[in-house]
């Protein structure tokens, strides 16, 4: 019974119940947002379990009101309590994890159980097919339900990073992604996609299919397709002179013994050319700066080329010249530098080095023996060294040295390099690419409908002709792609993607402004997948088929139809420091993140986004881009988030001072308004992203199943309730107060406690005042605030509203 109850609270339990709870009580709003992720993203805070059973004293105060006010609730637990101490809680887990219901990964617990149908929780990038070329499908009379859930928690286990919805996962592990997916037939079966950039990650994952499917007797599956692809190059070490290679080589292999790298993962090459499709397969590239790299121009121009889209770990060799700053001529940032200049001299230098310590000491000896002479006492200085001696000696010491240096050489590689090559690997992520492998997701009924409400068999579409009104080049293309059909009622051309997912349009904005009825549609999920056409060189626009018909030009820039929702504005290094806290988002909150790599699409995307996240460093302070980008941002009224990353920003963290850093700092005054969000080992990934999420929510809003909790309130106070908070702080105190001096003098005060804004932590002066708003009022926080009531006071007055 005791199992059962356990069971009961993780997927009976009304999680609905307990985020109206926290929302009425208003006791704890981080703990709202942990509900909200929970009841969006299925990732549960370790804060929350306390919450899924009654009841330890953490959470007793929940399940007294919860049993008085539900009766559901109520009934569900009749039994009595399930956990009473927090040795039961940690009982409790062990248990779902034991039937595979839930997976520890970092500072929460995975629960894809509980995820909403419908939500597109898996980024673009996991349907990479130039990237994903190992290929496993296997058919299933019927999968029994919870069979996908457990087959992702058990890998989840194995892997470095996942995400997944309710029929898709994406692991990724050591610069390998596998996508995994559940799809169905026209008979009924349903068929076990997967997909990987490798061998080895695609195992594990057929490792824990086997094992799942071994948990249902009688379950077995026929293998339709088993292909083999190219395994990538997790690491390239280019070295362009034979020595330095082979150098590189020796010590890779013994470090690589104590690491998860193993050789037949590596690449040394002398060879400094990559083709786009040699490209795809290359995670890090560990770049040795020597001399010979120094004197290359074709190295130069070939660096420029890959930079943008493969991570460079510099390497200094010993025959760099040390005066010329390496960044000049790689364009590369320090962060992952790796200097090996002492411990990778050659032969000729080490005897140099050894001859000129000799030569210093048999200096010392003479004027030792010069000094005892002198004194008239017998040196104990040994005698000259003959020629022989020396060449000994010399002989001796370059075998010492270079026995020490091969010992720090593999010390810095197995406690330098390796290290940073792992933590690139477990950051990578593949570029989106554009819309080619995608129509593996064909998830959804047999039956479906198009956008004009006519429906058609899911068989129907391999024999029907794509038709579309633009150019022969595009109408092959997509019949060669099998990405559109035409529908046999009104022959208009719909892409597949409108039929087999969430239906989400949007419209050509030429053709509303001329009041077009229908109006021209794109796929809402088709234009977020070209968004990684374009980091794979692919252009931006759109063609619209109506506009075609009707003679206007057909071509729509993919910003006008689909403008990001977030632009991220910060150096390059930054970017990449913060890249998997922004993938990370871009997956939770179901929107699209632009990173401002320069250019014209830049300038674009800032115009249309609606927020800016903007990561300070150092860096940005001199940057005049950078700067004149920020100030057109706070001209805009654009949301802006702060972040400050810890090894980046050595200026001032707290709100009031952080942007004093900035050049011009008085034309950026206007980010004190704007709290900064630390981006520091204090604080978890998740954390981080808990705290992003929040505040873009504030400006973004996505349908889900259940209500996200967003930082904009829809509360309001009466009029009578502001004369009554006018008399509570004083008419005279406040006679001569901006706006936004009453906000810092009584309300941040006031909530300074509760973090909550004041409507929703609410005044005993002020009861029953504070309801859902019925209106807005849009002022500027310079007007004296008595003005803005007196002016509020007359307009209602006039429209003979009594109390709004």
């Amino acid at each position: 019974q005791w199992m059962i109850s356990v069971l009961k609270g993780l997927v009976r339990h009304d999680r609905q119940a307990l985020q109206d709870y926290f929302a009425s009580t208003g006791v704890d709003k981080l703990m709202l947002r942990r509900v909200s992720r929970l009841n969006a993203a299925a990732r549960l805070h370790p804060d929350l379990l306390p919450f899924l059973w009654p009841s330890v004293p953490a959470s007793a105060k929940y399940w007294v009101a919860i049993r008085q006010s539900n009766q559901q609730e109520r009934d569900l637990w009749s039994a009595g309590d399930v956990v009473t101490s927090e040795f039961d809680v940690e009982k409790a887990v062990e248990l779902l994890g034991g039937f595979d219901l839930v997976v520890q990964q970092r500072d929460e617990y995975l629960v894809p159980s509980v995820l909403p149908q419908g939500r597109l929780q898996v980024s673009a990038g996991a349907y990479c097919s130039r990237i994903c070329t190992w290929k496993s499908h296997t058919n299933y009379p019927k999968l029994p339900a919870s069979f996908f859930q457990r087959v992702v928690v058990r890998v989840t286990c194995r892997v470095s990073s996942v995400e997944f919805s309710s029929t898709t996962a994406v692991f990724y592990f050591q610069g390998n992604v596998c996508t995994t997916s559940v799809d169905s037939d026209n008979t009924g079966h349903q068929q076990l996609l997967i997909s990987s950039s490798g061998e080895g990650i695609m195992k594990m994952v057929r490792e824990e299919v086997e094992d799942v499917q071994a948990f249902f007797p009688g379950l077995h599956g026929t293998i339709l397709a088993d292909i083999k692809g190219k395994e990538p190059w997790q690491l390239v070490l280019v070295a362009l002179d034979q020595l330095s290679c082979d150098l590189l080589k020796e010590h890779l292999k013994k470090a690589s013994t104590d690491s998860r790298l193993t050789m037949k993962d590596c690449l040394i090459t002398d060879k400094f050319f990559f083709n786009d499709d040699e490209l795809q397969h290359i995670r890090v590239l560990v770049v040795a700066i020597s001399k010979d790299f120094e004197s290359s121009k074709y190295a130069s121009r070939v660096l420029d080329h890959i930079r943008s889209r493969v991570t460079i770990i510099p390497v200094i060799l010993h025959s760099f010249d040390p005066s010329r700053p390496w960044q000049q001529i790689i364009g590369n940032d320090s962060r992952y530098e790796v200097d090996l200049s002492e411990c990778t001299k050659i032969e000729d230098v080490l005897e140099a080095e050894s001859r000129q310590q000799i030569e210093d000491e048999e200096r010392a000896n003479d004027q030792k023996r010069a000094l005892d002479k002198a004194r008239g006492v017998d040196s104990r200085v040994p005698p000259p060294r003959t020629a022989y001696e020396v060449l000994g000696n010399v002989q001796r010491l370059v075998k010492e040295k270079q026995e020490t240096q091969n010992r720090q050489l593999s010390l810095e590689f197995s406690s330098s390099l390796l290290p940073r090559a792992r933590m690139l690997l477990d950051q990578w992520r593949p570029n989106m690419n554009s819309l080619e492998a995608i129509l593996s997701d064909k998830t959804g009924p047999n039956k479906v409908s198009c956008q004009c409400g006519h429906e058609f068999d899911r068989d129907q579409w391999i024999n029907m002709t794509a038709a579309t009104s633009g150019t022969s080049h595009h109408r092959e293309t997509l019949e060669h792609e099998g990405q559109a059909v035409s529908c046999p009622s009104c022959s208009l051309l719909h892409l597949i993607h409108d039929l087999v997912s969430i239906p989400e349009v949007r419209q050509c904005p030429v053709c509303v402004k001329n009041k077009e009825d229908p109006p021209g549609i794109f796929s809402a999920r088709e234009c977020k997948f070209q968004y990684g056409g374009i980091l794979n060189g692919c252009n931006t626009s759109l063609v619209c088929r109506v506009c075609h018909n009707s003679g206007r030009p057909a071509q729509r820039h993919l910003f006008d139809v689909y403008p990001p929702d977030i632009f991220v504005l910060g150096i390059v290094s930054a970017l990449k420091a913060a890249e998997t806290v922004l993938h990370s988002l871009e997956a939770e909150s179901d929107t699209v993140v632009w990173a401002g790599r320069g250019g014209k699409d830049d300038v674009l995307a800032l115009q249309r986004c609606s927020v800016v996240i903007l990561i300070l460093t150092d860096d940005f302070t001199s940057n005049k881009w950078l700067l004149r980008e920020l100030g057109t941002v706070l001209a805009s009224g654009k949301l802006v988030i702060p972040l400050l990353h810890q090894s980046l920003w050595t200026g001032p963290r707290d709100q009031s001072h952080y942007w004093m850093a900035l050049a011009q700092k008085n034309a950026f005054r206007r980010l004190e308004q704007f709290h900064p969000v630390h981006f520091d080992p204090i604080h978890s990934e998740s954390e981080i992203v808990q705290e992003l999420l929040a505040r873009v929510y504030s400006r973004i809003h996505r349908a889900v199943h259940f209500r996200v909790f967003s930082q904009m309130p829809n509360l309001g106070i009466r009029l009578s309730g502001l004369s009554t908070l006018i008399s509570k702080w004083g008419k005279e105190n406040i006679y001569s107060m901006t706006t936004e001096d009453v906000v810092k003098r009584f309300v941040k005060p006031e909530t300074q406690k509760s973090k909550l804004p004041w409507c929703e932590q609410g005044d005993s002066c002020c009861e029953g005042a504070v309801l859902t708003a019925e209106w807005f009022v849009s002022h500027a926080w310079q007007y004296l605030f008595l003005d803005v009531v007196s002016a509020l006071s007359w307009h209602f007055t006039a429209s003979e509203s009594s109390d709004p």
